[in-house]
């Protein structure tokens, strides 16, 4: 089935930790628009704005987006496998990185790239989901560029391909 998708994803992570303040999600699909803004808390005693939900994780959790953002600043020489909870706006998820590959050729619209190859693996209260994971192609450049995202998900499977570079 196929049908359009206008999603935007908003992630504002502590500059220091990388770890999630806020995660926006702005949703139409399919004619119907979801609005969701939470502000993500570990101690439940901040409260949030008017305008979003607090959602209480544990201490160093991050989004979808800031996980990836986190992922581009692990030293990968020094750390092949990281873990973080991940929290996706419904639900709190376990997330396993591993440093699959440091030499792997990528074309994508934005050009060819040598990039390090991240393998993502996701649990859900303690069992890893067999039909979502994920690879994440960073370029071997100074600000490892997400260059491709590859998911398999329960619905779907998704290419995600860096398109220009300003």
């Amino acid at each position: 089935m196929v049908f359009e998708l206008d999603d935007q994803f908003d992630s504002y992570s502590d500059a220091g930790a990388l770890t999630s303040m806020q995660y926006e999600m702005h949703l139409s699909e399919r004619g119907q628009k979801v609005e969701s803004v939470q502000r993500m808390t570990s101690t439940g005693n901040e409260p949030a704005p008017q305008d979003a939900t607090a959602a209480r994780v544990l201490p160093g959790t991050r989004d979808p987006l800031g996980m990836m953002q986190f992922l581009r600043n692990v030293d990968w020489a020094k750390t092949p496998e990281v873990r973080s909870p991940v929290y996706d706006g419904h639900k709190l998820y376990d997330v396993r990185a591993k440093l699959a590959g440091t030499s792997a050729s990528v074309s994508v619209p934005a050009g060819n790239y040598t990039s390090s190859k991240i393998n993502i693996r996701v649990l859900e209260n303690g069992v890893e989901m067999k039909d979502a994971s994920f690879t994440l192609y960073l370029a071997n450049n100074a600000g490892r560029t997400p260059v491709l995202l590859e998911a398999v998900l329960p619905f779907a499977t998704a290419r995600v391909e860096l398109v220009k570079v300003k």
